[in-house]
């Protein structure tokens, strides 16, 4: 590996764009979860209908399962 000689010119240089790239890093990571809070967020407002929908679906399942098991019982005691 070669030396390689900086002046003072170029070392500050060098540690200011090191410092804009450290700052912009920093700026993209607040920005990325930013991005992904948001996108949980849409995720969950879609699935939530379609888990509405599911449990109506259920619902009336139930109550139609329900509705008929009445239906039985109340003619049992006359069949016997």
């Amino acid at each position: 590996m070669q030396n390689v000689t900086l002046t003072a010119e170029e070392f500050n240089t060098l540690m200011a764009q090191r410092e804009a790239a450290v700052t912009e890093r920093e700026a993209l990571r607040g920005e990325l979860k930013v991005v992904k809070i948001e996108r949980d967020l849409l995720q969950e407002t879609q699935r939530l209908p379609a888990q509405t929908v599911r449990r109506q679906e259920r619902g009336a399942a139930t109550a139609s399962r329900n509705s008929s098991t009445k239906r039985r019982l109340w003619f049992l005691p006359m069949c016997r």
